[in-house]
């Protein structure tokens, strides 16, 4: 599943951080699983000039109804001009007992799988495919 959100007017506020965001968006993740939950953070970057930044985390059993599954995400925040932005790659797969072992390369991969990435000014009346920002 790939989910991308914005928190409008976030950019504004001096304490938010694209880190601080996903920490609390991890730690959400984490009290659904705590003893089989996992993380990695490649960490900060810049995505088309934006302030960044990635978390992997994973949770090795989740139950729903009648069936265990695992769940891992990685997600990328981005600090817009005046909103943030947390674009969400998520895939299930078998449950386990134990937390689930972080293979960074496959999902840097899996991100990148959606790049390019890009933040571009809304203009007016304009439709999709939005050639000002393909030209970009």
């Amino acid at each position: 599943m790939i989910t991308l959100t914005a928190t409008r007017g976030l950019a504004s506020n001096p304490g938010a951080t694209p880190q601080a965001m996903l920490a609390r968006m991890t730690a959400g993740f984490q009290r659904n699983c705590p003893e089989t939950f996992s993380s990695a953070a490649p960490g900060a970057q810049r995505v088309d000039g934006y302030d960044a930044y990635e978390v992997i985390v994973s949770c090795g059993r989740l139950q729903s109804d009648k069936q265990a599954y695992s769940e891992s995400a990685i997600m990328l925040t981005l600090k817009g001009s005046n909103d943030y932005y947390t674009l969400q790659w998520t895939e299930r797969g078998r449950d386990s007992a134990q937390p689930v072992a972080i293979d960074v390369g496959y999902w840097t991969k899996q991100l990148a799988r959606l790049n390019p990435i890009k933040l571009c000014p809304i203009v007016p009346g304009e439709a999709a495919p939005y050639q000002s920002c393909v030209r970009r």
